[in-house]
């Protein structure tokens, strides 16, 4: 099995053996690459740990409007959609304004990929 030395090593190697064969040659200090590197390693995997996390939340986001999309998609008449509306008088938040829209393609005509 062969195993793979990083370059500033070797060209750390190379400047020893070239400085043995001067003896009055300035020491050049080699490269400190541990410290950075394990610190390099971990922002990386958290990085990627946290985009996998954004694409998962994406994804059941995506998911559970699906899924309220094919409940509400049989609400079709304007009778039907104003009933339901109604229901909904006085509620502010998020939810209630993705149900809003959904409702108002539906009574706009919209085709919902799930409506039968």
């Amino acid at each position: 099995m062969t195993h793979l030395v990083p370059a500033t090593q070797v060209r750390a190697a190379v400047e020893r053996v070239a400085l043995s064969a001067r003896p009055n040659a300035p020491v050049r200090p080699e490269p400190d690459c541990a410290p950075s590197r394990p610190h390099a390693i971990a922002h990386t995997r958290s990085a990627l740990w946290s985009a996998a996390r954004k694409l998962r939340e994406r994804q059941l986001r995506r998911a559970s409007r699906r899924v309220l999309e094919r409940d509400l998609a049989t609400y079709t008449t304007s009778a039907e959609i104003e009933d339901l509306l109604g229901t909904m008088r006085g509620q502010e938040d998020a939810d209630a304004e993705i149900i809003r829209g959904i409702l108002a393609g539906n009574l706009h005509g919209r085709t919902h990929r799930f409506a039968s």
